[in-house]
């Protein structure tokens, strides 16, 4: 069986405004205004999704199936690593709802009012599924909204946000940055030196590593004590073969501190 997805020559005869290597489009995903979407590399666009109009898609970036971006003339970007999940609504344009006039498209253009806004996901942001994203809106870098949330302002950078309107929930780890392709990452977690070393301080905390980050705080981690802060010290002067002078304890209040302390030795 071949591939559900477009092949280079495919990808060609598209029309599409620029795209870069590694492109997977399905078939089945509906485009329209084609020459004026623009896709970077290592993307990909899953079945059943609809893009309309000024799009311009960055690198490593997935859209999931169902999906519908409606740009129009504002325009819609999807800054690097930015993820859309399964059947989200992204509008840079809509019908005036208030009843001033009448709405959708069959209407000839002297009838309708619309309004609209450039939409933009800023790098490593990720909206989950159902979500709908209103027009004018910019999502933060690094900033995760929760499955059937409605996006109707701004949103700040690396924070988790959800509900209708969505609201920050709480702040969003950045340790993703250590794992990008071409950085420091070796691989699955457990492979790299600060995934081994989240795994030493779980044996420690008596934890699943998955639970702990290297943004874990002393003072919000509930196993994480003065006992387990001491057996810590020990276990990590043991495995790395350094001595931690007392005197520097207070500076460690989370365990990205103490890993920093290993990588600059």
């Amino acid at each position: 069986m071949g591939s559900s997805f477009y092949n280079q020559d495919e990808l060609v005869s598209l029309g599409l405004k620029e795209y870069g290597e590694n492109v997977l489009i399905s078939r089945k995903c509906s485009l329209y205004s084609i020459d004026k979407i623009s896709i970077g590399s290592n993307v990909r666009i899953d079945d059943f999704c609809l893009l309309s109009g000024n799009i311009v898609i960055g690198n490593y970036i997935h859209i999931s199936a169902y999906s519908s971006l409606i740009a129009g003339q504002y325009g819609i970007v999807l800054e690097d690593f930015s993820t859309i999940s399964s059947r989200c609504s992204i509008f840079a344009e809509s019908d005036d709802y208030s009843g001033q006039s009448p709405t959708n498209p069959t209407l000839p253009d002297c009838c309708r009012t619309t309004y609209g806004g450039k939409v933009l996901l800023k790098s490593h942001a990720i909206i989950g599924s159902g979500c709908t994203v209103l027009p004018n809106v910019t999502i933060g870098e690094g900033a995760a909204i929760g499955a059937m949330s409605l996006v109707n302002k701004d949103i700040p950078q690396w924070g988790i946000y959800a509900g209708v309107p969505c609201r920050l929930i709480r702040e969003r780890s950045k340790n993703l940055l250590q794992r990008l392709p071409g950085s420091r990452c070796e691989g699955s977690r457990g492979d790299g030196p600060h995934e081994r070393f989240l795994e030493l301080a779980a044996s420690v905390f008596d934890v699943n590593a998955a639970e702990l980050s290297l943004d874990t705080a002393y003072k919000d981690f509930a196993p994480w004590d003065s006992i387990a802060f001491l057996q810590l010290v020990m276990e990590i002067e043991q495995e790395y073969s350094i001595k931690i002078p007392m005197e520097r304890f207070g500076e460690f209040l989370t365990l990205g501190d103490f890993y920093q302390l290993l990588s600059k030795g």
